[in-house]
């Protein structure tokens, strides 16, 4: 096996990381004044220790009155407790650190202050069929909690003998919904491939024996035509009364007020705590181009219980990300709806920083959240997020920079988001309303950080960067994509680097995305020392989306995903313009499965995701070649598609310059595509030759000319092309097909690939080598690329268990990973 090592820049880089987000008291640290907080206390006290303030907005209008001219920083301490908000608390340029000072909101040593929108719900019912109920003042809400925990809002199972019914909506078998109550309160939910859609019911009748579901609209037909991906039929039916039949779920009756619950085993209901989000915004920091507000940090609060009210409106047309399809100005083209993607509308954050300027979030907790976590936009520069954890949240949890013109062709450059981190943070559980959502996004933002974070147990990717699909990069995208704004100037995305996070149990249950995923052209960007793994969904690794250009992906430990490392090279061979470089791709922690091998060891393959991948280079894409390799078979391959790739290299059988070694149930099979397409797939099949229990010895050459087979050293299939092939830039696989579709089972050995064709008389000494280390010297050597024996010894590579030890939370933020 080829080791490749890691740069010495990997290293180097990695402690100048540490270096600049080390925590530590600065020159400028000196504490000026101090009020104090709690929530027994009283704005109208001076905030002294003995006579504390009540509210962080009372301490807010205190630290105005000495802010003018400090000669230090300002802190506020808050006492534990819970800080109920029933308005956001605004912060402007007024109350901003001034000089080289900031402003510090942070826990007294010990204590754990919550802002808390949520409101109380009390004296519960028994009501029917095992339910609780209780009356409330508020209005709306889309979350309860329950002693701290969100319970499930009723749903059921996807709708029974569901069709289209029109354009309108469906009918259906389950008569019964003719007479559900608040027709209109009904969402139908959806998964559809990286989205999560929610469409409202307008109202249901029956006719015979059919419900007829007529569904809102415009919002219907924007989810059932836009571009890209589509809804058809609902994967579940969420909000009725008449869903409430499991515990642990809850139903609000708007028109009633009334709340009902059924309780999980053990729940006392006179003893429980219930809460609803009763605000949208908790916290906004929010400052002009002018006026930004600057150098204000929070240390050790917890935002919690806000909520966001409009999927309960007009429901939730997912385009990606959370990203909603702009219903006010949808672009209609003949075929549908145009995903114009600098229109589309961003979920809101319950926190936000906008024209925002040195501020600090530290060991800070986001939970029980309606929307998103924390917006960071216009204009907003030099933030950090650091060593906070995020969990329990609807949307995504941090959210930098928008898709806006402001954003990817601003007219002033104060208007870009930039110079931001996220750091040494713990986001786990969320996207948990909104699957469409990320841990980590990142528009068009310039020199953003987001390293060494823990992302695990997310619906959708770990980090999402960049956007467009290249359509507001100079010269825009695919030609056949709607551009009625085309530039010639690049967008201020670029200089972004995701670094050392550690990513895992994320796409599950979407697909199309990965642990880091990106969009558009991104000068400067870096994917670097990442470790990602064990994600469902497809392709789960590192992906390259259409558009990406500019972008280095080196030094990253990836396995246990479908591919690890993705290119959708549609727009202008942008992908020509990134670099991919020392990754180790699907190379396990104490290293690759081994088993008894033709020589030595073989590379031992289950099925389900173990496979060996070496990064392209140019020696690998020679125009006339040479595969070879040993194999033997437990079992047939079957199923709806009995093929399994053995070595391949770029991407699949319909893509340009793609070649590969195949078996076929028990037929052999040699690939090339010569010219890009379905009809440039060259295929040369044999007949029956397998036998189970064996090993056998299969290659397959091409000349410029004959495509040819060979099974245990004879010539058993051949196929004219008379094509000169091109090179790929796409890594090469052995175990599984390059784009990660499906994996071989069983035994590889001894793969060689050259840089010519082989004689018949060659391959056939090639095949007559017993396995003995004498017969191998006799194997022919001229012309030989690259040669994987799979005799390394047992163990980690120590370059990829660097890695893995490096990635994720610094030591000293490592407490956030307990639960």
């Amino acid at each position: 096996m080829t080791c490749y090592r890691l740069a010495l820049g990997l290293l180097v880089g990695l402690v100048g990381l540490v270096a600049a987000f080390a925590i530590g008291q600065t020159a400028c640290g000196d504490v000026m004044k101090t009020f104090y907080v709690a929530p027994a206390g009283d704005d109208a006290n001076p905030g002294a220790r003995e006579r504390p303030l009540a509210t962080l907005a009372g301490a807010r209008d205190a630290v105005r009155g000495v802010n003018r001219n400090m000669t230090g920083d300002i802190v506020v301490m808050l006492a534990g407790g819970t800080y109920p908000i029933s308005e956001p608390i605004v912060f402007d340029h007024r109350d901003s650190g001034t000089g080289c000072h900031k402003i510090v909101y942070r826990a007294a040593d010990g204590q754990k202050p919550v802002l808390s929108g949520g409101r109380a719900i009390a004296g519960w019912q028994p009501d029917a069929d095992g339910r609780w109920k209780a009356s409330t003042k508020l209005s709306n809400f889309r979350q309860l909690y329950v002693d701290g925990k969100r319970a499930v809002r009723a749903r059921g199972a996807a709708l029974p003998g569901a069709e289209l019914h029109g354009k309108d909506g469906y009918q259906s078998t389950a008569v019964e919904m003719a007479g559900w109550k608040n027709q209109q309160d009904i969402e139908f939910c959806y998964y559809v491939t990286w989205c999560h859609t929610r469409c409202k019911v307008r109202s249901i009748q029956r006719e015979g024996d059919r419900a007829i579901v007529t569904m809102l609209q415009p919002h219907f037909t924007n989810a059932r035509e836009k571009e890209g991906v589509q809804v058809n039929l609902p994967s579940y039916i969420e909000n009725a009364l008449e869903l409430l039949d499991e515990p642990g779920e809850w139903y609000f009756d708007r028109a009633a007020k009334t709340v009902y619950y059924k309780p999980l085993s053990g729940q006392d209901m006179t003893k429980v705590r219930v809460v609803a989000p009763a605000v949208e915004k908790l916290v906004e920091l929010r400052g002009t181009l002018d006026q930004p507000v600057e150098n204000v940090h929070f240390a050790g609060i917890t935002f919690a219980e806000a909520g966001w009210l409009l999927p309960s409106e007009i429901g939730l047309v997912d385009v990606q990300a959370n990203f909603l399809l702009n219903w006010k100005e949808p672009m209609r083209r003949q075929h549908g709806i145009t995903a114009v993607h600098n229109e589309q509308i961003k979920s809101p954050a319950n926190v936000v920083c906008h024209a925002a300027k040195g501020l600090r979030f530290e060991r800070c907790t986001f939970t029980r959240l309606g929307g998103a976590g924390i917006d960071i936009e216009f204009g907003s520069q030099g933030n950090t997020v650091s060593g906070c954890r995020f969990f329990d949240i609807s949307g995504t949890a941090v959210q930098m920079g928008d898709v806006l013109k402001d954003d990817h062709h601003p007219d002033d450059p104060r208007k870009i988001v930039k110079n931001n981190a996220v750091v040494n943070n713990c986001i786990h559980d969320c996207c948990v309303e909104y699957m469409g959502g990320v841990g980590v996004f990142a528009g068009y933002t310039d020199g953003t950080v987001i390293a060494r974070n823990e992302i695990r147990r997310l619906p959708y990717s770990g980090i999402s960067v960049g956007w467009g699909w290249g359509e507001e990069d100079a010269g825009g995208g695919h030609e056949s994509y709607y551009m009625p704004f085309k530039y010639n100037t690049p967008t201020p995305a670029g200089n972004n680097r995701m670094e050392y996070n550690h990513i895992h149990q994320v796409m599950d249950p979407l697909q199309d995305g990965g642990g880091i995923y990106t969009l558009g052209n991104m000068e400067g960007t870096v994917i670097r020392g990442n470790h990602i793994h064990d994600n469902p969904g497809v392709p789960g690794g590192i992906y390259l989306d259409e558009g990406s250009g500019f972008i280095e992906v080196t030094g990253n430990v990836v396995y246990n995903v479908r591919t690890p490392m993705n290119y959708n090279n549609r727009n202008q061979n942008r992908i020509a313009t990134c670099k991919e470089h020392d990754n180790y791709f699907g190379i396990r922690p104490g290293g690759p499965p081994r088993a008894p091998g033709k020589l030595g060891t073989a590379l031992a393959c289950d099925g389900a995701g173990v496979f060996e991948s070496v990064p392209h280079s140019d020696k690998l894409d020679p125009k006339r070649l040479t595969v070879e390799a040993w194999i033997q078979l437990d079992a047939y391959p079957g199923g709806d598609d009995p093929r399994r790739w053995i070595v391949n290299k770029n991407t699949h059988e319909f893509t340009e310059s793609h070649y590969a070694l195949v078996i076929d149930g028990r037929k052999v099979a040699g690939f090339l595509n010569i010219g890009g397409g379905q009809e440039n797939d060259y295929e040369a099949y044999t007949d029956d030759v397998l036998e189970l229990g064996r090993w056998h010895h299969l290659a397959m050459t091409y000349d410029g000319s004959v495509l040819k087979v060979y099974v245990d050293g004879r010539e058993a299939a051949a196929k004219k092309i008379d094509k000169e092939r091109t090179p790929g830039g796409t890594p090469l696989d052995i175990g599984r097909r390059q784009d990660g579709y499906i994996y071989f089972q069983g035994k590889i050995d001894e793969v060689r690939l050259y840089g010519r064709a082989l004689s018949a008389e060659e391959v056939k000494k090639n095949a007559a080598a017993t396995g003995s280390a004498d017969s191998q010297d006799e194997v022919v050597a001229p012309g030989l690329i690259g040669h994987w024996s799979f005799d390394d010894p047992p163990g980690a590579l120590p370059e990829v268990e660097t890695i893995i030890t490096k990635a994720g939370l610094m030591p000293e933020y490592r407490d956030l990973l307990e639960e």
